[in-house]
């Protein structure tokens, strides 16, 4: 009951918050100008994943959450939200957004270490997947719906695999992640009133990445995991294998993404959106296939290079069509 709480309450609040906050930014003057670089047209208020932070945490607490490690792993995306509103509101250089986002790992290591053991792997393995994935949901929040529907698949995964290995507290926290995410998606797809901003997009990575050291912490299948964020990894990793082979900075805003590459060849945000879920379902669907018959290593392997064969042959075609600069 405490779960499908945590649903509502998630959902209902950042319904109702997200037209409060987009009036906000709007008087505050927080804007997403387009520039050559940008995939919309139209200035766009910057800022909307504050609705969806605090819509988690009050469902959270409305659902009666008292484990003190859900907790912890929810304050330390509440900070990295903190960080993204700054760098909304004020810019912030690389190099500091980096070390945040390591104490962030290092700190979703300790508090996960606690609850369990602690180990080198465990820190080491934590640091890793904070800054991959954070980073990993700030480049791909470029087109209207992505990050909120892959947010919430992503999130539901997380939460089934919790609620398998009788993790309550962990399901409440991933499943409000999801109410929030599906509320908020009707203000930015298929046209968007607000964007995420990196307040979500760090909100959003942060939590999801806190959830997956944590479920694999409790007994979930690392490899498993790491098969659910495949078209995440690969997207994210070849374009920044593209971006170097052109001695580009890969820290300099682009449109080199595949999502992106299909807005730049006339796809509408609609389309290349579902495109880009497709590529994840590919991979989730894949990882529970090869894992009935294979070895999780295998499986992992397999997942990766199959999505990676997809996402690279539709790079491939995309950009020999001379799509637009």
């Amino acid at each position: 009951m405490s779960v499908v709480l945590a649903l509502l309450i998630a959902g209902a609040a950042c319904g109702a918050l997200t037209p409060i906050v987009i009036v906000g930014l709007r008087k505050a003057g927080t804007f997403d100008l387009p520039n050559d670089r940008s995939s919309h047209t139209e200035a766009v208020p910057r800022g909307g994943g504050i609705a969806i932070a605090v819509s988690v945490l009050a469902a959270l607490l409305a659902a009666g959450s008292r484990d003190g490690t859900i907790i912890q792993l929810l304050l330390i995306a509440l900070a990295l939200a903190a960080l993204g509103l700054l760098d909304d509101r004020c810019g912030m250089s690389p190099i500091t957004r980096l070390g945040i986002q390591l104490l962030a790992g290092v700190a979703v290591g300790l508090v996960v270490g606690r609850a369990s053991d602690y180990s080198a792997i465990l820190l080491i393995s934590s640091v890793i997947v904070m800054v991959y994935v954070v980073n990993a949901f700030n480049f791909m929040d470029g087109i209207n719906g992505i990050s909120s529907t892959h947010g919430a698949l992503f999130a539901l995964v997380l939460a089934v695999e919790l609620l398998h290995l009788g993790e309550r507290d962990g399901v409440i926290l991933a499943i409000a992640l999801v109410g929030a995410a599906l509320a908020f998606l009707p203000y930015n797809f298929p046209k968007a009133w607000v964007f995420l901003g990196d307040v979500g997009s760090y909100f959003i990575g942060g939590l999801l990445a806190a959830l997956a050291v944590y479920s694999v912490a409790v007994g979930a299948s690392p490899l498993l995991i790491a098969s659910v964020f495949g078209y995440y990894i690969v997207d994210t990793a070849s374009t920044i294998v593209v971006r170097i082979r052109r001695r580009a900075n890969i820290f300099e805003a682009h449109r080199d993404h595949v999502y992106q590459l299909l807005v730049r060849s006339g796809r509408s945000h609609t389309t290349s959106t579902f495109v880009a879920l497709g590529f994840s379902l590919l991979g989730l669907f894949s990882a529970l296939l090869f894992s009935r018959f294979l070895a999780r290593s295998v499986t992992l392997a397999l997942t990766i290079t199959l999505v990676l064969v997809v996402v690279t042959l539709v790079r491939y075609r995309l950009t020999t069509r001379r799509v637009p600069s």
